[in-house]
């Protein structure tokens, strides 16, 4: 019986060293302030898809660590490799030369912004044509179609306006607040944090009460990107597809992202 007792003591040590063991490897991410998505500033609330693949990780002994740079930035840093392995979160588009997971780790959705004095409203892509004034976008941004037909055809030029580095919404509120703009483009859960989160009576005359929702584009996946000449890119890709998959980690991710958003949307 004593013999019994110590190797259940020694058991249940082994067991809790692994569980508290230190990661094995560290996995370098780059990303850009995309709240609630991937927030700075605060260790309480790193954002719902930090929060969501740090565990996910973890689970897997690996750490991560992110990084966050203006957009662009954040894109060539992840394509040249060295420093970071990969992106926090991409789609196709922006992801050029990098190897996606096959399973998305979640879904967003982008949505046109204006005010409410402009009867405007996406239909279509045929709508963005008629659009009496300048469509606001960030750069290097994936809005997916028909929205990047229209940024990268010449002959729209006139009818759009491309901000580069913070992707900050309050900064397309102020373009369209000074008339620069009829309408803007940005994913929904990130405008409802900024109304939630940020007294923009402070940063514009445009309030949210001012500004309306008009239209929407479907809902996208977005993925995690990795650099192919990260040494262990198949093994670690196979890992975070079977992970992304597991009912139980979809639990985690709606309940981390509940912590955030709600279950209503701006």
């Amino acid at each position: 019986m004593q013999l019994m007792h110590w190797l259940i003591v020694l058991l249940s040590i082994v067991a809790v060293s692994e569980t508290t063991a230190e990661p094995k490897q560290t996995l370098r991410l780059a990303t850009t302030e995309w709240c609630p998505y991937v927030c700075s500033g605060d260790n309480q609330h790193l954002g719902i898809i930090h929060e969501y693949v740090a565990e996910v990780l973890h689970k897997n002994k690996i750490k991560l660590e992110v990084g966050s740079y203006p957009w662009s930035r954040s894109i060539a840093l992840a394509k040249r490799g060295g420093v970071y392995h990969g992106l926090l979160s991409a789609v196709p588009s922006e992801a050029e030369g990098l190897l996606l997971t096959q399973v998305p780790i979640s879904t967003y959705r982008i949505c046109f912004y204006t005010s409410p004095e402009n009867l405007w409203r996406y239909s279509g892509s045929a709508s963005l044509q008629t659009l009496r004034g300048a469509l606001g976008y960030f750069s290097d941004y994936g809005y997916g179609e028909p929205v990047e037909e229209f940024i990268k055809d010449p002959t729209t030029e006139t009818n759009r306006m491309e901000l580069s580095g913070k992707i900050d919404p309050t900064r397309l509120i102020s373009l369209l607040e000074a008339g620069r703009i009829k309408a803007f483009v940005e994913d929904e859960n990130i405008m409802g944090w900024q109304v939630a989160h940020n007294d923009l009576e402070k940063n514009s005359s445009v309030t949210a009460q001012k500004i309306i929702k008009a239209g929407c584009l479907s809902s996208r996946p977005f993925f995690l990107a990795l650099n192919p000449k990260y040494d262990r890119v198949d093994e670690l890709l196979e890992v975070l597809n079977a992970e992304f998959s597991k009912p139980e980690n979809l639990a985690l991710l709606e309940q981390i992202t509940e912590k955030y958003v709600g279950k209503t949307l701006y």
